[in-house]
């Protein structure tokens, strides 16, 4: 299981709805190594399959799902929505499945032809489409494929939150030793280049370090590029647990293809200032809209003077005691017993 946030929050659902008295089955689709960190309860039914690729575990899934007979699917990531759509199918099997979108449609359409095509099998095939956003939902209205289905993809949307709950440990400022952070997979869409661009530029006014925490195929490529810049880091990944929060004053995030950002939903209940694109802001949980400083996406002096500013009003920042957890699971347990009765 990837170190994704997507399939971090679909362990948390599994455990949380285990603790409600539904019978769970965790599936995973492959035996990639995983680097969750989060604990699987006693209460859910772990059961990874011994295959490389998703599309592979399609038999057992399919066998599975006609043993088992489940009145509800829920999957989430594109080849996990495609698998468990078809594999209902070949079961012949009556449960409701609820797709859970990861990422935002409108990102979704611009990857490759496989990813598109996958994405509208399963969309199609759904019975409800879990969205992490009013930004998403807002995007599935005005999606192309919503308008030639005479809205019957929206009407299968459900607005359901990413979970989250703040702590206070905000470290304290020390202007001869600015701390920054991101986490993201180190692939070309996250935009890492230009983050540590925007730092570089600040290092000739600031004493500031930049440490990335993430692994993907650019990593190689980034490393040899920066690598005349001491105070840029690679951490390689981390699980979330072993980040330490508090060692840092400032997270920065440059990407907008999430659904729903967790690495910057994981900084914020840290107490920690965050600086994202303003495309970024309607992703968010409510309650969090107003936290974040934003900044227009790839413009540098719009990230320039967005981060001196927070430089500036740091210490003014006031602790926000947020919780949405026991809402979200609420919403699951409704909309599962809605479907089911």
């Amino acid at each position: 299981m990837s170190a994704g946030g997507a399939e971090k929050n679909i362990i948390w659902l599994a455990n949380k709805l285990a603790s409600n008295f539904f019978e769970v089955f965790l599936i995973v689709l492959t035996n990639i190594e995983n680097k969750q960190d989060q604990t699987i309860r006693e209460t859910v039914d772990l059961i990874v399959f011994n295959n490389k690729k998703s599309f592979h575990s399609l038999p057992e899934l399919t066998k599975l799902i006609k043993k088992e007979k489940p009145e509800i699917l829920i999957s989430t990531v594109i080849n996990g929505n495609f698998v468990t759509t078809i594999a209902k199918i070949m079961s012949r099997c009556k449960a409701k499945h609820f797709l859970r979108m990861s990422a935002n449609i409108s990102f979704l359409f611009k990857s490759s032809l496989k990813d598109r095509i996958y994405t509208v099998i399963s969309i199609l095939f759904s019975d409800k489409i879990i969205v992490l956003s009013d930004n998403n939902l807002e995007l599935m209205k005005r999606s192309r494929l919503n308008k030639i289905t005479f809205n019957k993809v929206i009407k299968k949307c459900v607005k359901i939150e990413i979970p989250f709950k703040t702590k206070q440990n905000k470290k304290l400022l020390d202007v001869s030793n600015i701390e920054v952070l991101t986490i993201s997979r180190l692939v070309k869409e996250k935009n890492i280049n230009f983050l540590i661009d925007q730092i570089n530029m600040l290092k000739k006014t600031l004493d500031i370090k930049f440490s990335i925490f993430g692994s993907g195929k650019n990593e190689d490529y980034l490393k040899n590029k920066y690598a005349n810049l001491a105070n840029i880091k690679f951490m390689g990944h981390k699980p979330s647990s072993k980040i330490k929060y508090s060692e840092f004053n400032i997270f920065i995030f440059a990407s907008i293809s999430e659904g729903s950002p967790n690495s910057v939903i994981e900084a914020l209940s840290n107490n920690v200032t965050c600086l994202i694109p303003n495309e970024v802001r309607y992703t968010l949980p409510t309650a969090l809209q107003d936290s974040p400083y934003y900044f227009n996406y790839g413009d540098s002096d719009s990230f320039i003077k967005t981060f001196n500013k927070s430089i500036k009003e740091y210490e003014s920042e006031k602790f926000s005691n947020i919780n949405n957890e026991l809402l979200v699971i609420n919403r699951w347990d409704k909309l599962i017993n809605d479907e089911v009765n």
